[in-house]
C-alpha cells in the first residue's frame, strides 16, 4: 500500500503531465488554425503610378530638380499648349471656364509633389477662399482680395508687384504665378483667379 507521500507525488506527477499534453495540443489546434485560415504573410503589391502625359514632361523634369524659374515658366507654356494656343501674344484666349479641370490637377499635384506641398494651386486657392473670393467664376475678381493675397504669398510688397522669389525660401502659395513678364496686373488677375476658381481641391 503506497504511502501518502508516494500518492502525493504520484498525483503532482500525473497532473504535470497532463497539464504538458493539453498545452501541446492547444498549440496543435492554434498552428492548424494559423496555417489553414490566415493569409499567405505575402508583402502587398506596389502599386504603379501611371505614366505622365507627354506635355507635363519638362515641368515633371524641372520641378524634380527645384528649377522653379523654369518650372513656372514652363507652367504657362503648358497650359497654352492644352489650350491649343500656339504663340504667346494670343495669350488673351485663355478661357479658365473652359480649361480641363483634369490637367489642373495634375499641374497642382506636380508643384505640390516636388515642394512638400508648399506651392500649388490649390495651395493657392486655400488661401484665395480665406481671404475673401466668393468661388463663383461668373463673379470678377475682387481687388482687394487679389492685393491680400500678393500679400500674403510675398508677391506685393512696399507698392511693388515684382517680388517672386524662385526657391524654397519663398511664402507658401508663391508658385506658380501664371504671369508672363511683360503682362498687365488687368489682364493677370482675373486669368488667375479664373483657374483657381476653376481647380476642384479636396
Amino acid at each position: 500500500m503506497k504511502s501518502s507521500r508516494e500518492y502525493s507525488n504520484s498525483n503532482v506527477s500525473f497532473q504535470f503531465w497532463l497539464f504538458k499534453i493539453r498545452r501541446i495540443f492547444a498549440d496543435f489546434v492554434f498552428v492548424r488554425e494559423f496555417l489553414t485560415e490566415s493569409p499567405p504573410l505575402t508583402p502587398p503589391p506596389q502599386q504603379q503610378q501611371p505614366p505622365l502625359p507627354e506635355d507635363f514632361t519638362n515641368l515633371a523634369r524641372f520641378l524634380k530638380a527645384q528649377q522653379w524659374k523654369k518650372a513656372d515658366e514652363e507652367t504657362l507654356m503648358v497650359i497654352l499648349n492644352i489650350a491649343g494656343i500656339q504663340k504667346k501674344r494670343n495669350r488673351n484666349r485663355l478661357k479658365p471656364q473652359e480649361f480641363p479641370q483634369s490637367e489642373l490637377k495634375i499641374i497642382d499635384t506636380l508643384w505640390q509633389r516636388y515642394s512638400d506641398s508648399k506651392f500649388g494651386l490649390c495651395v493657392q486657392k486655400r488661401i484665395w477662399l480665406e481671404i475673401g473670393q466668393e468661388s463663383d467664376l461668373k463673379k470678377p475678381i475682387n481687388t482687394r482680395v487679389l492685393k491680400e493675397f500678393a500679400k500674403q504669398v510675398g508677391w506685393y510688397e512696399n507698392d511693388d508687384w515684382n517680388n517672386l522669389n524662385f526657391s524654397l525660401e519663398a511664402n507658401k502659395g508663391h508658385l506658380p504665378s501664371l504671369r508672363f513678364q511683360d503682362e498687365l496686373m488687368n489682364q493677370w488677375k482675373d486669368r488667375f483667379g479664373g483657374f483657381l476658381l476653376r481647380i476642384e481641391c479636396s
